[in-house]
């Protein structure tokens, strides 16, 4: 299996599937599937009684995630990773990667 290449890559709607896998088994969000790149759910950052969390792919062939409840954020997969799981990006030595890497670091 070949790399995705950049991070950025990631955010592109080839990999929506991966996404909400990632989604539901390690942040803990139940999705239902609305149609063909679209997903919707309860909201993990407030009480929601309703699926008012969706999952869609933007005019920029990027996957977002956004709120019409409470909060009315819309976020790409690593704000929300950074949001539920208390992370933050930081960047690895140059001289460990020859250029500079952005990683994940759980906040104090």
């Amino acid at each position: 299996m070949q790399g995705l290449g950049q991070y950025q890559d990631l955010k592109s709607a080839a990999t929506i599937d991966a996404m909400i896998h990632y989604a539901e088994t390690l942040l803990g969000i139940r999705f239902t599937r609305v149609r063909k790149n679209r997903y919707n759910a309860r909201c993990p950052f407030h009480a929601d009684t309703q699926d008012r969390f969706m999952v869609y792919v933007n005019k920029d062939d990027e996957v977002r995630f956004h709120c019409f409840g409470a909060c009315k954020g819309d976020w790409g997969i690593y704000d929300l990773i950074m949001l539920r799981k208390n992370y933050r990006w930081v960047l690895l030595p140059a001289d460990r990667f020859q250029t500079q890497q952005p990683v994940f670091k759980k906040l104090q």
